[in-house]
C-alpha cells in the first residue's frame, strides 16, 4: 500500500494490544456482502462496555471455514478478479469511527480483509489505517474464540468468574 510501514518498521509493542470481538456471524449467514454498521458497534459497547484505547478489534463473520473453498471464500466464480470478491466487510463509517473515536491499534477480520471488494475500487481502511501504523490482520482462524474481556468497572460483565 503507498504510504504504509512495512513490517521491518515494527515493533513488538505494535503488535501487542488488548482485544474485543465483534461477533457478526449471524449477519453474515444471511448475508454474503454484509457490512458492520457503526450501530453494531455501538449496540456492541451497550451490552460489553466502552472498547478501550489501542484496542485490537476483531470481526468474527465465521468466515474462515470456507478457506479451503477458494471460490466460496471469495465469492466469486472468478478468483482473479479480485474486484469480484464477495464477503462480509466492515463499512468505511465503523471502520473511521473505531480509528477516530477509539483510537484502535489494530483490526482484524477472518476475510480476505476488512475493506469490501466487490464494486468498491478504494479501500479506505488500509489507506488510513496503515499510514497511521496500525495493523490490519487479515485472513484470520478461529476468531470466534477470541475473549471478550471483562469490564472491571462494570461487575455485570463477569458472571461466575467469566466474561460474559
Amino acid at each position: 500500500m503507498p504510504g504504509g510501514m512495512s513490517l521491518e518498521g515494527l515493533t513488538v509493542e505494535d503488535c501487542v494490544a488488548d482485544g474485543v470481538m465483534v461477533d457478526c456471524s449471524q449477519e453474515a449467514s444471511k448475508d454474503n456482502q454484509y457490512l458492520v454498521p457503526l450501530q453494531k458497534l455501538l449496540d456492541w459497547e451497550k451490552e460489553h462496555g466502552r472498547i478501550p484505547d489501542n484496542a485490537a478489534v476483531v470481526f468474527n463473520f465465521d468466515w474462515s471455514k470456507k478457506f479451503v473453498r477458494p471460490k466460496e471464500y471469495t465469492g466469486s466464480k472468478d478468483i482473479g478478479d479480485l474486484f469480484s470478491f464477495k464477503f462480509p466487510a466492515v463499512s468505511e463509517e465503523a471502520g473511521m469511527w473505531l480509528r477516530e473515536e477509539r483510537n484502535i491499534k489494530m483490526i482484524a477480520t477472518d476475510t480476505l480483509t476488512p475493506d469490501p471488494l466487490a464494486g468498491y475500487k478504494k479501500q479506505p481502511i488500509h489507506m488510513k489505517y496503515l499510514k497511521e501504523k496500525r495493523l490490519i490482520l487479515e485472513n484470520l482462524k478461529a476468531t470466534s474464540r477470541q475473549i471478550i474481556r471483562p469490564d472491571p468497572a462494570r461487575p455485570d460483565s463477569i458472571r461466575n468468574g467469566h466474561p460474559v
